[in-house]
């Protein structure tokens, strides 16, 4: 039987937000205080014991190819699912979806986090989710991360909606956990986002999706003033993650 993946990375995308750059280096690999994003991606995997990823690729996926190999050097098992045309989030997850375990973690290639994946994964089994999507509190300025809606229990009953006096607002980090069998109706071929084309109609079915409050340093590196502010923040102070120990080996062996 072919090995099953537990992590899919997914760094396709063309960056838009931050061209120029990412018109001549794919967005995962801009580097963040000499070490690309990607890179601090693999050191969080390799902090809690995950040693074999799916990453999807796309525009300029030769680079991300070619930096990772096949991860050997890292003590990181990568496998690639490689897009002709780009998919989407939705789309990606499709293609790649006989690579991959069932359920398994899905964490975005333009972020750096120290969100606890093995609590993540245990929260999604107990409580029996179709997806768990790791979120924070939304605060007035995260307007450009979108907005979800969230009882005292956890479920996710919106993305859209204002959140009432009884609900809670969040953010999705882009960290989330998935049930294959969401993505069984998820035409092949097809450039989808799983929050547009897969989230938002399960809530409207009133499915069980579930939030999970990350705590511990996030940032989105998607424009140049969050890059520019993530250097700042992770300069200021060096303790903000909880692997460096892992990020400094990384850094060596890149």
């Amino acid at each position: 039987m072919k090995k099953k993946f537990p992590i899919m990375i997914l760094a396709a995308g063309f960056g838009k937000r931050l061209h120029p750059l990412t018109q001549q280096i794919p967005k995962p690999l801009i580097p963040v205080l000499g070490l690309p994003i990607l890179g601090y991606t693999l050191a969080l995997l390799k902090h809690h014991k995950f040693n074999h990823v799916v990453i999807n690729v796309h525009h300029l996926g030769n680079q991300i190819m070619e930096a990772i190999g096949d991860g050997t050097r890292f003590g990181i098992e990568v496998t690639y699912s490689v897009e002709e045309k780009i998919l989407g989030t939705a789309g990606g997850l499709k293609k790649a979806l006989h690579l991959l375990e069932d359920p398994f973690l899905v964490i975005n290639g333009d972020i750096i986090t120290d969100i606890d994946l093995p609590e993540l994964l245990e929260n999604h089994h107990h409580l029996k989710s179709q997806a768990t999507l790791a979120v924070k509190p939304h605060h007035q300025g995260d307007e450009s991360f979108g907005q979800l809606e969230i009882d005292a229990q956890n479920h996710i009953l919106s993305f859209l909606n204002p959140a009432s006096k009884e609900t809670r607002k969040a953010f999705f980090t882009g960290v989330h956990v998935v049930n294959q069998s969401i993505l069984t109706s998820t035409p092949k071929d097809a450039e989808l986002c799983i929050v547009r084309d897969t989230y938002i109609p399960l809530t409207n079915q009133k499915a069980k999706l579930m939030a999970f409050w990350q705590e511990g340093f996030w940032s989105d590196l998607g424009t140049p003033d969050r890059l520019h502010e993530t250097e700042r923040q992770l300069e200021k102070n060096p303790k903000a993650l909880s692997y460096q120990k892992e990020i400094d080996f990384i850094k060596t062996h890149w």
